[in-house]
């Protein structure tokens, strides 16, 4: 197992949903105190959301620069941009949360045992297409990951790459 990059992963998610849960912290205030608008306490607030925003993209930073250490720059960058248009794709938005995350771990975790480079996508700026990100050559190898059928209690089930 590529444990070092494991571990890094591990520290990025850790962080970057603690910054996200005190987003959210934040904006519940925000929301009892919305009859305030304007005032000193909500613009401070506002800051505050920012502030964590900012420190969410510091932290996927580290995940971009996992990416350019193993993948080619210009490849990288066909992972950032729409399809059918030269503007950047939206970001995935939090990672906290999130129903497929779970199985995105997973599968992350799956191919580090194996010797093979992984990286979860929503750790990163850059990649912006696909759930995994494979980093054996030049070029990423982006894998989307859906989650099984519901088992007898309801819950996700077996997560599967396509």
């Amino acid at each position: 197992m590529l444990h070092p990059l494991w571990l890094l992963q591990r520290l990025l998610v850790k962080e970057i949903t603690r910054a996200e849960r005190k987003i959210r912290r934040i904006k519940s205030i925000l929301r009892l105190t919305a009859e305030h608008d304007g005032s000193d306490r909500s613009i401070s607030l506002m800051t505050q959301v920012e502030a964590y925003r900012h420190l969410t993209y510091i932290w996927r930073s580290f995940g971009d620069a996992v990416a350019f250490l193993f993948m080619d720059k210009f490849a990288l960058r066909q992972a950032f941009y729409n399809t059918h248009n030269t503007n950047a794709k939206q970001d995935a938005g939090f990672l906290s949360g999130k129903a497929g995350f779970v199985g995105e771990w997973d599968e992350v975790e799956k191919w580090l045992r194996q010797g093979i480079p992984a990286l979860l996508a929503d750790l990163t700026n850059t990649i912006r297409h696909g759930d995994v990100c494979l980093m054996a050559g030049p070029d990423p190898v982006l894998i989307e990951v859906k989650l099984g059928e519901l088992d007898e209690g309801g819950n996700s089930a077996t997560p599967f790459a396509s």
